[in-house]
């Protein structure tokens, strides 16, 4: 994998994330929740695509240890870093019996990557917070809705980043 390119299109992911969804800017409010896409799942899930088993572990923590970072108010440092390299590995040992070059794989398995990792988010933030006004229905709604704002902007993403990557090299050395 060329770490260079990987780098510029995850500071990219960094600034898009951390500057549009963060503040709320484009993330949605229906029914008392924030629901905002998770562009680190997206990129998780594009090297997990491209990338080797091992540089997709390594890859998917680097995001995960990012998204961590920048999250306003993190108390799971470590929990989307060790989700994102786990799904990242699991999609990459996946990777020959699926189909992942067409748009309804992707948005798929953005969906099923944000399934299983923002969870164990909420879970984690819930209990440190120990607030009694964060029900289990909001966190089922929450989880769904970030599901689905994230596979709806997967196949966008991934594309144009699919397209940057070409544009500036490969991101894996292999043709």
């Amino acid at each position: 994998m060329r770490w260079f390119v990987f780098i510029i299109l995850g500071w990219c992911c960094t600034v898009l994330q951390t500057m549009l969804f963060v503040p709320r800017l484009l993330a949605l409010r229906p029914f008392h929740a924030d629901l905002r896409p998770d562009l680190f799942v997206l990129m998780a899930l594009l090297v997990a695509l491209v990338a080797r088993g091992e540089e997709a572990f390594i890859a998917g923590w680097v995001i995960g240890m990012v998204a961590d970072l920048t999250d306003p108010g993190s108390q799971r440092l470590g929990a989307m870093a060790l989700m994102l390299a786990l799904c990242s590995y699991a999609i990459c040992r996946m990777r020959p019996v699926l189909v992942y070059e067409r748009p309804a794989t992707q948005i798929v398995l953005a969906a099923a990557m944000v399934l299983a990792v923002r969870p164990v988010q909420l879970m984690i933030v819930s209990w440190h917070s120990s607030a009694a006004s964060v029900g289990f229905g909001l966190l089922v709604e929450q989880t769904l809705g970030d599901a689905l704002y994230t596979a709806v902007l997967a196949w966008p993403f991934l594309w144009v980043t699919a397209r940057l990557a070409t544009h500036r090299g490969r991101l894996t050395e292999r043709s």
